[in-house]
């Protein structure tokens, strides 16, 4: 993936999170994914979300995994 991806992805978890009331560090808990790992990925710049972290960021969030990725990445532009 690269870096603008990468950082999209950060912005649109960080979106998710802010809409939902929720504090970063109360997902990172429930996402099962250590602190210091979840600030370093949501701030775009080091590292990325792997599949399965924004499986269960989604699930802490309670909405659909979709909604974390650019929708260049949805199943109708996907078809």
């Amino acid at each position: 993936m690269d870096s603008n991806t990468a950082r999209q992805i950060a912005h649109l978890v960080a979106s998710a999170i802010k809409s939902s009331g929720k504090t970063k560090a109360s997902v990172a808990r429930e996402a099962l994914i250590p602190w210091t790992t979840f600030s370093r990925k949501i701030s775009g710049q080091s590292s990325e979300f792997t599949l399965s972290e924004l499986l269960r960021i989604a699930a802490a969030l309670d909405i659909e995994p979709a909604a974390l990725v650019p929708s260049i990445f949805s199943a109708s532009k996907a078809a």
